[in-house]
């Protein structure tokens, strides 16, 4: 019974890719001949002219640096252990060769500890673990460009603030959550008075932005018989990197997008102000077998377009050593420094619970415990 299900599930999913690979073969075929400014004229979506932009240029002389965090929580009966580390990482290159390495605040950080002991729930408690998290990634990210002023400033993940942070109207997180905010607006901040170029590279990208782009404005404006009449719904339900896999080769760009249509309508860009409309998206392959990231980063004044060529070219000379996995070495590091161990917080818990003389609240929670 399960077995024919499991069957039959796989047969649709393996039907609904063969319909992405056919669309992305179909618009690869015309992708040179699609004009977007015609069909956004108004320009409040696309900023570029082409489906896919081939990246020249390399990055020789250049500054980078980048920004990771880790996260462990534990649970327990009466009290919530929360640690956290942020890393960051300078890398100096010349002719193309990292001859210069930094770590901020050191090579080997120690985690940060917060012992939760009101009662917050279950959601909740990841709420605060998730803002604690990116709190001090952007202290760090801030503070590298204060003191370092990168050519480039890489952040594992969006520069814009992901909408699993925004707690419900009536959290007692959210003076938490305007904090965060303030961090993110003073990493603006600090970037554009350093000169220091803000981009964020998404890893594992959920995203659908792309694929709605293309169904609400691209496809319904192309000759009948280019795509197929259902490509727009097929869109609709799809996330961007499965079609731009197809779609994209090693060393090409999307057009560069706007992360959200209107700032003031999206429920985290709102909270920026002004900051929030200047963050803009494209996808780079960067890698020939691996899958094309998103990078998110900050507009500055002048081409758009240009700033984004400049990026991509920057990100495929430190991203492209590895055929299957195509994340800028940068940010490879950063991870590695910033990581935690689960046996990092089972240690924490234990001490705790030593010092304190094991009273209830230092108890595991009965599912950690079952006998059977």
């Amino acid at each position: 019974m399960l077995e024919g299900e499991i069957r039959a599930l796989a047969q649709r999913l393996k039907g609904e890719a063969a319909q992405r690979k056919d669309l992305a073969h179909s618009l690869r075929q015309v992708h040179r001949e699609v004009s977007i400014t015609e069909v956004d004229e108004h320009g409040d979506t696309v900023i570029d002219d082409r489906l896919i932009e081939r990246v020249q240029g390399d990055a020789a002389h250049t500054t980078i640096a980048g920004i990771d965090g880790g996260l462990l929580t534990r649970e327990c009966h009466g009290i919530d252990i929360i640690m956290t580390r942020a890393v960051g990482v300078r890398f100096g290159y010349t002719d193309g060769r990292i001859d210069q390495c930094d770590y901020l605040p050191a090579p080997i950080v120690t985690p940060t500890i917060t012992v939760v002991t009101e009662p917050l729930s279950e959601s909740d408690l990841r709420l605060r673990a998730g803002m604690e998290r990116q709190m001090a990634e952007l202290a760090t990210a801030a503070r590298m460009a204060r003191t370092h002023a990168p050519d480039l400033l890489l952040m594992d993940g969006s520069v814009a603030p992901h909408p699993s942070l925004q707690p419900p109207a009536d959290s007692t997180m959210k003076d938490m959550y305007h904090a965060l905010m303030d961090r993110y607006v003073d990493l603006y901040k600090a970037c554009e008075r350093a000169g220091s170029q803000l981009a964020g590279v998404v890893e594992d990208s959920r995203g659908t932005r792309f694929s709605m782009v293309l169904a609400d404005r691209i496809v319904p404006n192309l000759d009948p018989g280019t795509v197929n009449a259902d490509a727009g719904d097929m869109l609709r339900r799809s996330r961007d990197t499965p079609l731009l896999t197809h779609l994209m080769e090693q060393r090409e760009r999307t057009f560069v997008f706007k992360y959200s249509r209107r700032a003031y309508d999206h429920p985290m860009l709102r909270d920026l102000g002004t900051w929030g409309e200047r963050v803009h998206s494209f996808y780079l392959r960067t890698a020939a077998l691996d899958r094309p990231v998103r990078v998110d980063f900050l507009v500055s004044a002048g081409n758009i377009s240009k700033q984004a060529d400049a990026l991509a070219a920057t990100l495929l000379a430190i991203s492209g050593h590895h055929d299957l996995y195509g994340i800028p070495t940068v940010l490879i590091e950063a991870d590695g420094r910033a990581k935690l161990s689960q046996d990092d917080i089972e240690m924490v818990h234990a001490l705790i619970a030593d010092m304190m003389g094991g009273p209830p609240g230092s108890m595991d929670l009965r599912r950690h415990g079952r006998p059977f």
